[in-house]
């Protein structure tokens, strides 16, 4: 039996891929402990936004690292946005006792890569791959009544003070499809309120083939069967 831990830092964003990491992990066959004590994996999803964000990313590491000395951890990965501000190269240097690296998106490629961790296999940094059409399980960490719903992933405006599209790269919209596969999910389990996140909402679609909007899709969310806007 594996056990994982989480620490999910940062934003409603971050928290819905910590969600999503976790639920991929479960259908793999590693078992969630709220306990980090216990974990013989902790994974640590870190903001990299601002800079209060980067000192609590390396507090946590900090912390998580003293599980690894003292503790039953035998692994402790770092994953999400500081990876991809900052590098493995540097960071790694920073933290050699971390044994793996991964950027965002890192639900994408998560699972392999703790299996060959797992196996004693020698694991290098791995670049996430853009989510296609699939919708991968969540375990949610939200009251039972609530659920956020992440429409897109990315930003294409190349503001000066934003480091978001050099973080999360550029727009990258769900498709309408896929956004309503995963509202009903929600809705089956007993959501009643979905909470629709993004990094850049407004410019919801536009990436899309038909470039449906934003309005479009509210309009179809609030048809959904069990769901209370």
């Amino acid at each position: 039996m594996k056990l994982i831990n989480i620490v999910s830092l940062g934003c409603s964003k971050n928290l819905v891929d910590s969600e999503t990491i976790l639920g991929v992990l479960a259908s793999g066959g590693y078992v969630v402990t709220p306990s980090p004590e216990d974990a013989e994996i902790i994974l640590i999803n870190t903001c990299g936004f601002i800079e209060p964000a980067v000192k609590e990313a390396v507090d946590a590491i900090l912390n998580c690292l003293q599980f690894k000395e003292k503790g039953s951890c035998r692994y402790v990965i770092v994953l999400g946005c500081l990876v991809s501000r900052y590098g493995e190269k540097r960071l790694s240097q920073l933290f050699p006792e971390v044994d793996g690296w991964l950027g965002v998106d890192a639900y994408t490629v998560v699972l392999p890569y703790l299996d060959r961790l797992s196996a004693g296999e020698k694991t290098q940094f791995t670049e996430s791959r853009i989510p296609g059409e699939y919708l991968y399980p969540r375990m949610l960490s939200t009251p039972s009544h609530t659920a956020y719903l992440k429409i897109a992933e990315g930003c294409s405006h190349a503001c000066s003070f934003c480091l978001i599209p050099r973080i999360r790269g550029p727009l990258h919209s769900k498709t309408p499809d896929l956004i309503y596969r995963e509202a009903e999910q929600l809705a089956a389990v007993g959501v009643k309120e979905l909470i629709r996140v993004a990094q850049d909402s407004g410019a919801y679609g536009g990436d899309l083939p038909g470039k449906p909007t934003l309005t479009e899709l509210l309009k179809n969310l609030v048809k959904i069967k069990g769901l209370h806007w």
